[in-house]
C-alpha cells in the first residue's frame, strides 16, 4: 500500500527535527557524561525511556538516558520530538 501525502509529510517532518538535533548535537562543546561524543545537555523535556530511565542527553547517534544507555530517535513520538526541538534548537 503506497503511503498518503500526509503521511508523508509526517515522515519528512519527524526526519527534518531528527536532522537538525544531530547537526545541533555534532556542533556542541558538551562532552557526554556516558560516550565520548558532543551532545545537547536535556533539562527541561522530561521523556521516560524505559522503566526509572528518562532522557539526559541527545548525540548524532542517538538519544542516551541517566544510565547511559542509548536509544533510536524512534523511541521519541512526534510530538515529544517537537518538544525536544523546542528545547534544544
Amino acid at each position: 500500500m503506497a503511503k498518503g501525502k500526509f503521511e508523508n509529510k509526517h515522515n519528512v517532518f519527524r526526519l527534518e527535527i531528527i536532522e537538525q538535533l544531530k547537526m545541533k548535537a555534532c556542533r556542541s562543546t558538551k562532552e557526554s557524561n556516558f560516550q565520548r561524543t558532543s551532545v545537547l545537555k536535556v533539562k527541561k523535556a522530561n521523556f521516560n525511556l524505559d522503566g526509572d530511565r528518562y532522557l539526559v542527553e541527545v548525540s548524532q547517534n542517538g538519544l542516551i538516558d541517566n544510565r547511559g544507555y542509548s536509544y533510536e530517535f524512534d523511541v521519541l513520538d512526534t510530538v515529544q520530538l517537537c518538544e525536544l526541538g523546542d528545547e534544544l534548537l
